[in-house]
């Protein structure tokens, strides 16, 4: 079955129940277990395909320079909300710290 195949027999079942009786049904026979076996594996799969494609950016990212650039705008634009807090006369210490953390979470230091 293709992915589009499994999904329209999930949204059926989820829609009429499961019976085994069910003529739309491509798993028709033991379509608890064939179904749940299925659904699975396109999960997993689509789980796969995420994963590869969340270490190619990573890899893009990384030749490119964009996670520099991304960094250095973040630290820039940390930079210019502490001054003009401390201008403001509204910088207390807490905010100093969680603009900080912040900071680090997105940079990644």
């Amino acid at each position: 079955m293709t992915d589009e195949q499994i999904i329209k027999a999930l949204e059926y079942c989820s829609e009429q129940g499961i019976t085994s009786e069910c003529e739309k049904c491509k798993f028709k026979k033991g379509c608890r277990t064939e179904m749940i076996a299925t659904a699975l594996d396109l999960v997993n799969r689509q789980k796969a395909e995420i994963k590869r494609l969340k270490e190619s950016y990573a890899a893009y990212e990384e030749t490119t320079g964009l996670k520099w650039a991304r960094a250095e705008a973040i630290n820039s634009y940390h930079e210019e909300v502490k001054k003009r807090c401390i201008e403001g006369g509204i910088y207390p210490a807490i905010v100093k710290k969680i603009m900080e953390d912040v900071r680090k979470e997105m940079v990644g230091e």
